[in-house]
């Protein structure tokens, strides 16, 4: 929106206003499709952690990080949650004035992290009603 400012007769000014509105959507209402995460622990334990370190010897172009790193391979993790493997291109030097894609499986380890909290639960609902078992095995001796 333009708006005119006079300042004198002689001198004309013009604006450009900006006006922004905030919005609030509530999770309800933006996420569909909204179920609990069933069977979680079994499928938590079909993941293999792992330590590893990337070879950066025969990779050495694509800058990868050094050390011990700690988590799965995409392979194992693609097996049980398919979605939450992704590929990533990585571009690096191939002679001169050539670069070369290289395309990557990794893993979104954040969205990992519900499901994690998942088996938890169940884990501790199982631990819950272990106790219950146990103390009514207590009470029949």
């Amino acid at each position: 929106m333009k708006t005119k400012l006079f300042l004198t007769a002689a001198t004309t000014i013009f604006l450009n206003v900006a006006i922004s509105f905030s919005q609030t959507i509530n999770d309800t209402e933006i996420k569909t499709n909204v179920s609990p995460i069933e069977s979680a622990t079994s499928k938590i334990n079909k993941l293999n952690p792992v330590s590893f370190q990337y070879n950066n010897e025969k990779y050495s172009n694509l800058k990868l990080e050094s050390g011990t790193k700690y988590g799965f391979l995409t392979e194992n993790v693609e097996s049980v949650f398919p979605e939450l493997v992704y590929t990533k291109s990585l571009f690096h030097d191939f002679g001169k004035n050539n670069y070369r894609k290289t395309q990557i499986k990794s893993v979104e380890y954040q969205n990992l992290i519900p499901v994690l909290v998942a088996a938890i639960n169940e884990l501790k609902n199982e631990i819950d009603q272990l106790k219950i078992q146990n103390a009514e095995c207590k009470t029949l001796r």
